[in-house]
């Protein structure tokens, strides 16, 4: 985090796309979790801290939508279509 912090402001979108394939959004909420528990006051952390958040609203769907299941619901092999935007 304090190496993160140095950078300033968030990386090129390019970075942030790619962090979307990298990271997994219930790892990062547990690294905002510890860090808060930290709760160092040096402005490095601090900025490392706003980072990881950032990192996290840009992992979260904006909308997400559980469609009707398929083909019956009594079927054993039934299907949960669902999409994530």
């Amino acid at each position: 985090m304090l190496v993160t912090g140095e950078f300033g402001c968030a990386g090129a979108p390019a970075v942030q796309a790619a962090a979307r394939e990298v990271f997994v959004a219930a790892d990062v909420a547990g690294w905002v979790a510890q860090a808060r528990a930290v709760a160092l006051t040096t402005p490095a952390y601090q900025r490392g801290l706003v980072m990881l958040e950032q990192l996290l609203a840009s992992l979260m769907p904006e909308v997400t939508t559980l469609l009707a299941n398929y083909p019956n619901p009594f079927n054993p092999e039934t299907w949960i279509p669902y999409q994530f935007c």
